[in-house]
This record gives structure tokens, sequence and C-alpha cells, in this order.
């Protein structure tokens, strides 16, 4: 008499083995199976426990299968570092830039609306600059790119407990930063 067992797998059925007589499943067919999914179901288990497989043997494959799948993980988890650090030094970057823009730019359209209410040939609006209420608008816009920043580089590099520390960080440079200058 001979029977033969199929587990279903998300891509299909899978075939834990056939025997007759005899109770013992084939290394290979447990390995094939537990091969198919990206983690060894209870259903995989216990089918193989339940057509005889060796016990030894199904949790051996299962080990190793776990260990394979643990060593993926850290590899992409390793290759997902190069996203951390384009979050980082993206925000870092824009923290520079609106340094810059609140210094320099803000600063001569300020000046330059001062020249026009003297009565100078450019005809520029006086109150079109506010130097307080334009550099708080730049901060608020720059720590919302800090929020998105640090939930890009936390996701990368593990998951939305990790995003929040990543954004809390960017987020305290950035107040450190513009509090430092005196821009805020």
């Amino acid at each position: 008499m001979a029977f033969h067992t199929l587990l279903e797998h998300p891509e299909g059925a899978c075939s834990i083995g056939s025997f007759s007589g005899s109770l013992s499943a084939s290394r290979g067919a447990v390995e094939k199976c537990a091969g198919s999914s990206p983690y060894p179901r209870q259903d995989d288990v216990t089918g193989a426990l339940d057509i005889g497989g060796d016990t030894e043997e199904v949790f051996e494959t299962l080990h190793s299968e776990v260990g394979r799948l643990y060593h993926q993980r850290k590899a992409l988890r390793s290759a997902m570092m190069v996203y951390v650090a384009v979050g980082w030094t993206t925000a870092l970057l824009i923290i520079g830039i609106m340094l810059a823009v609140n210094g320099n730019v803000l600063d001569g359209y300020s000046q330059l609306s001062a020249v026009s209410e003297t009565g100078g040939g450019v005809a520029i609006d006086p109150n079109a600059i506010d130097l307080a209420r334009d550099r708080w608008r730049f901060y608020v816009v720059t720590q919302a790119t800090m929020l998105a920043c640090g939930w890009f580089a936390g996701v990368a590099s593990r998951d939305r407990y990790e995003a929040l520390l990543h954004s809390a960080a960017l987020v305290a440079i950035c107040h450190l930063v513009f509090a430092g200058t005196g821009m805020i």
C-alpha cells in the first residue's frame, strides 16, 4: 500500500514524500517543501511527522532552514544600511541648505526691500519679507523634511520603532542647529 502526501504552499502543492510500508520521509523532499516557502509553516512540520518522517531529520531540516533565513535577513539588513546613510545625508544637506537660504537669501531680500522703502528704483513691497515669519516657515519645512528622512532611514534600517528613533534624532539635531544659529 503506497501513500503520497501533498502540502499546500503559496506557490502551489509540494510533495513532502512518498512511502510504502516504511515510515520515513526523504530529507530531500522535506528540504524541497521547506525551501518553497519563505517560512516553514506548522502544516509542514505536522505533515512531515504525520506521514512518518524521521523527527530528528525533520527538525534538523527546519533548523537549517531557519538558520538560512536568519543569514538572509542579516544580509538584507546590511545591504539596507546604504539607504540609512542616504536618509541621514539628505537630512543634513537640507539643514545646510536651509541655513544658507536663511542666512544669505532672506537677509539679501530684506536689505533689498529696505532700499525700495527709501525711494530707490526697485519696486519691492517692503512687507513681502518678514524675517521672523519666513525663518519660522523654513524651520517648519525643514523639520517636516527631517521627519521624512528619519522615517526613511529607520524603516530601511529595521522597523517603525527605529524610524521613530531616527526621526526624533534628526528633529533634535535640526532644532539644536537652528536654535544655535539664532534662526528661530
